[in-house]
């Protein structure tokens, strides 16, 4: 998989289902997360994290990557009218977190 990305790179298609574009996209986030690579840059992250809030905040605070394009995505099936009309935020973060 060359990519954090996986296949479909986060873009809403309107040609796939939506199940097939929501596991392709968490996958590629869990796959993100348990590469060797990933988990010693977390470490070092965390650690310096812990002694500067502020530099947490703007990393984290509402920008996280996958949550904000997790986000873009459903918007735009919601636009498509493949998905009923929601707190995309709330639940972008709520899908995120599980898999964390």
């Amino acid at each position: 998989s060359g990519t954090a990305w996986g296949p479909a790179r986060g873009r809403y298609d309107s040609h796939l289902p939506l199940d097939q574009q929501l596991i392709t996209f968490l996958r590629s986030v869990i796959d993100f997360h348990s590469r060797p690579e990933s988990r010693r840059l977390a470490r070092v992250v965390v650690s310096k994290l812990l002694t500067d809030p502020a530099l947490a905040q703007e990393l984290f605070g509402n920008a996280k990557i996958f949550e904000s394009t997790l986000l873009k995505w459903m918007e735009q099936a919601q636009q498509d009218e493949r998905l009923r009309t929601f707190n995309t935020a709330i639940v972008a973060r709520q899908v995120l977190s599980m898999l964390e």
